[in-house]
């Protein structure tokens, strides 16, 4: 589970990292000329598409990563569908 967590965590690193990379080179292009601000854009459409579904894929690793947690806990099923069913909350 503790490799789970610090995978989760290392990949967002690397992606946000990605993103600022990605946005300060088109801060520079779009300051040099009108051509490299069309490429630009559609470079930006492109990009905000894939950190959508990342965010969303994120959001349900974040989701689902405790339910096996929960489900080691020794507590009655009913009680840990409940705990489960608060997480799921996040949904929302």
């Amino acid at each position: 589970m503790r490799y789970l967590i610090y995978t989760g965590i290392a990949f967002q690193a690397l992606f946000y990292l990605a993103s600022v990379g990605f946005y300060s080179e088109a801060e520079a292009l779009c300051v040099s000329s009108a051509s490299a601000q069309t490429k630009f854009y559609t470079r930006e459409w492109t990009f905000t598409i894939v950190s959508g579904v990342i965010n969303v894929l994120t959001d349900f690793y974040v989701l689902i990563l405790p339910i096996a947690t929960v489900w080691s806990l020794q507590l009655t099923s009913r009680q840990k569908i409940g705990i489960i069913g608060i997480f799921l909350t996040g949904l929302l």
